[in-house]
């Protein structure tokens, strides 16, 4: 409960990145990690998708401004076949996030990180925050917190490295 409570004061009170944070993990490879599917069905890699270009978001079913950003991102592995989305949900609870999910009415491929295992090794200072990663690995974009038109910049992002 303390962590869920110190996230939620994480996206409410820091929804703007703390200055020099973000941009510390641009430029540089993105940090590797395995987790569990939502569904249960196994773990997926983040090294399984080199060779693509990926979106790495972080959300939570409490956050209010995942409602906004997730799905924005269900239609862009559409607008572009060679983007892998890889939503990561920091929800305590997997059923939570299920349940937003289905309320949302999102086609994602979701994580669930309920150790909060990635929010240091990724620098998380906002919640929601997005990273695009090149086929190299290498971390290209940061978008902390919800800001209206952050998909768009991400499109013009991902449009960049084609």
């Amino acid at each position: 409960m303390r962590m869920q409570i110190a996230l939620v004061f994480i996206c409410l009170m820091l929804a703007a990145p703390l200055p020099g944070q973000e941009e510390s993990l641009v430029g540089r490879k993105a940090p590797d990690f395995s987790l569990p599917t939502m569904e249960g069905g196994g773990k997926m890699a983040l090294k399984d998708y080199r060779g693509r270009v990926v979106v790495l978001d972080f959300w939570a079913s409490w956050c209010t401004p995942s409602r906004k950003s997730l799905p924005r991102l269900s239609s862009l592995e559409e607008q572009f076949p060679e983007l892998k989305i890889l939503t990561v949900s920091l929800d305590d609870e997997r059923d939570s996030a299920r349940i937003f999910l289905r309320q949302l009415e999102v086609d994602l491929t979701v994580l669930h990180d309920p150790e909060k295992q990635l929010m240091e090794s990724y620098q998380l200072t906002a919640m929601p925050t997005m990273m695009l990663i090149d086929r190299r690995g290498v971390v290209r974009w940061i978008q902390s917190g919800y800001r209206t038109g952050e998909v768009d910049s991400l499109v013009q992002q991902i449009q960049r490295l084609h």
